[in-house]
């Protein structure tokens, strides 16, 4: 039995935590032991870890704040646990498992997970660009970096990294899941009053400047004026009527009427097939798990050449350059002016690009391969 202890920032919803929960629920019982650990907080992704049996310990850290009290207890769980494996997830547990290894002591090897390419545009970048720098310094330390996109590898590489071995895992996608659903749109018109003739929009991610949320608003609104009845909708974390952000730009594009602002949702599967197209307007990205969703459920994405989204869509949507809010208004509008038998084509072999090359069981294989290398030595 292999014991691996995960360390991870926070168990929000977002991509490296669903990424996270889908592994360490999905991985051979009778070979992996997984425990996780969270910086800061359980949240909805520890809850939903603990209820298919993973224990999840909280350290319950501030933002931003890393005091030696919290490194002591991580140290403690290391050296408590005892793991073969100290799996790190995003820039934060890398530094603070890194160190924690050293006090506590233990012989678990120690693999860092990078989930992102270039944070170009974050407003904590140059907290970022530090942290990275102190990274560099250390990312000798790993017995392996893993990483989810071939964009975020040679981003990290031309920083500084320096790593005794890379290994490129890419996001796997449940296309049980994520389907094809006739109901669809009856299930958005029940929630949230968006009726069938409209052309539907959708932009889900966690309100971040790294999507590209203003962009997108911005291309909504030439949008508007293309498609008389295009209706967009957005979803995820900040994604409400309590943003203030959010409403003075809606309303600086006069496209406040056009907009649903969802917030936080569990039934994105039952959402996502019901819109005609999913949007990324993101200007930095790492392999985006929207887009493979998306496509799973063979839905038609228009998305930023970022990380390895173009990769990923292939000749299965329509691709436009980061920050281009014209591009990426005509694009909406082709994707509106494409008749059926084409649309159908194109979410077809959408979903069999995402069965054939990113299935979330060899996804899950490549994990535990990796793993059981590291162990065997």
């Amino acid at each position: 039995m292999i014991k691996i202890l995960h360390v991870i920032t926070n168990l929000a919803v977002g991509g490296a935590e669903t990424f996270l929960y889908n592994l360490a629920t999905s991985m051979d019982k009778s070979s992996f032991d997984n425990r996780i650990v969270s910086l800061m907080h359980k949240e909805e992704i520890g809850d939903w870890l603990e209820k298919k049996g993973i224990p999840v310990t909280s350290l319950g850290m501030k933002r931003g704040i890393a005091g030696p009290l919290s490194l002591l207890r991580l140290a403690a769980i290391i050296r408590r646990e005892n793991p073969d494996i100290i799996q790190t997830w995003l820039y934060h547990s890398d530094l603070m498992a890194t160190v924690a290894i050293l006090l506590s002591r233990t012989q678990g090897q120690l693999v860092w997970n990078i989930r992102c390419s270039n944070l170009v545009g974050d407003n904590r970048n140059k907290q970022l660009f530090w942290l990275r720098k102190l990274l560099c310094i250390i990312s000798n330390k790993p017995h392996t970096v893993i990483v989810n996109s071939v964009a975020g590898k040679e981003f990290h590489h031309n920083f500084g990294y320096r790593p005794k071995r890379w290994k490129i895992v890419n996001n796997g996608f449940d296309f049980n899941k994520f389907r094809p659903k006739a109901d669809a749109r009856d299930y958005i018109d029940e929630t949230f009053c968006i009726e069938k003739d409209k052309f539907l929009i959708g932009l889900i991610g966690r309100f971040d400047p790294v999507k590209g949320i203003f962009n997108f608003i911005q291309s909504a609104g030439m949008v508007s004026k293309l498609i008389p009845n295009a209706r967009f909708i957005l979803i995820g974390d900040g994604m409400d009527s309590r943003n203030s952000h959010l409403n003075k730009w809606l309303n600086e594009c006069y496209v406040k009427n056009i907009f649903t602002l969802a917030g936080k949702r569990d039934d994105i599967s039952l959402i996502m097939p019901g819109l005609d197209v999913l949007a990324s307007c993101s200007i930095s990205e790492g392999f985006p798990n929207t887009i493979g969703e998306a496509m799973s459920c063979a839905v038609l994405c228009v998305a930023t050449d970022v990380g390895d989204s173009s990769a990923l869509i292939g000749d299965c949507g329509i691709i436009v350059p980061p920050g281009d809010t014209k591009k990426m208004a005509e694009a909406i509008r082709d994707a509106h002016l494409m008749d059926n038998k084409t649309k159908v084509k194109l979410g077809k072999a959408a979903r069999v690009r995402i069965k054939e090359n990113y299935s979330l069981d060899e996804s899950i294989a490549n994990y535990q391969s990796i793993y059981q290398s590291i162990v065997e030595g």
